[in-house]
């Protein structure tokens, strides 16, 4: 989901390492998959939102040393609308059917990924 997404690329840690993200759209092999393309908007969208919501609660709050910790867990830029180009960590998208019989970016690419990822 978006929420966890938001979780791992907040993580100071995974802000640190610049940890690259892949994420997989599945069952592409059905009628009504959504292309990467889709998806990556409409995570964004939720991001963007989720976003506003989590400021609004810290304001709420007022100032505290926990809010001052919690300031790194904003993604993207504030005034602008999220998108992934603007964190620090390379984040992919790609189309995969995870069927048996079935590799069309699926296992094989994730495999690739990993290697490239680690080398």
């Amino acid at each position: 989901t978006a929420e966890q997404l938001y979780e791992v690329l907040a993580n100071s840690k995974v802000q640190e390492m610049e940890t690259p993200v892949l994420v997989l759209c599945n069952k592409q092999d059905e009628v009504a998959a959504l292309t990467n393309t889709r998806v990556r908007k409409l995570l964004e969208d939720e991001i963007d939102s989720l976003r506003g919501s989590r400021q609004a609660a810290l304001d709420a709050l007022g100032d505290t040393a926990e809010d001052d910790a919690r300031a790194g867990d904003f993604l993207g830029y504030d005034g602008k609308k999220f998108s992934f180009e603007d964190v620090q960590n390379d984040v992919q998208f790609n189309e995969c059917v995870l069927v048996q019989g079935h590799d069309r970016g699926g296992v094989t690419y994730v495999e690739n990924w990993i290697v490239e990822v680690l080398s």
